[in-house]
């Protein structure tokens, strides 16, 4: 999809801090560049549906953008500005540390989220 196109769109957006301001806009902005935010929510798992019955467009990760497509059937493609990669992260309490339930949802997490190519979580 051409830059052009890509702003073209009203666009979703997954925020917790209930603005409308996300990495995509950031580098937009270093081109001049904003799009319009038709949808704010902080909830992800919403988007899909939302992308579904309309024409709004989000940018998210690949392997979750991945995973929406198949359940709700969208296309997906590449965005058309350069970004820094996500950085994920995985906080919990000391207190929870060494407990195995805490232990086996931090390491299926890793497994099922992380690439097998060495990369690290924070």
């Amino acid at each position: 999809m051409s830059l052009e196109a890509f702003m073209a769109f009203s666009h979703a957006l997954t925020t917790l801090r209930r603005d409308t301001i996300g990495k995509i806009d950031k580098a937009l902005n270093k081109q001049n560049l904003e799009r319009r935010i038709a949808l704010t929510t902080p909830y992800m798992l919403v988007l899909p549906f939302a992308i579904a019955s309309s024409d709004l467009v989000a940018a998210l990760p690949y392997r979750i953008a991945l995973r929406f497509a198949m359940i709700c059937n969208l296309t997906i493609f590449e965005l058309p500005i350069p970004t820094k990669p996500w950085v994920i992260s995985i906080l919990w309490s000391a207190l929870s540390d060494q407990d195995e339930a805490n232990c086996w949802l931090r390491n299926s997490i890793k497994q099922n989220n992380f690439p097998k190519d060495g990369s690290k979580m924070n």
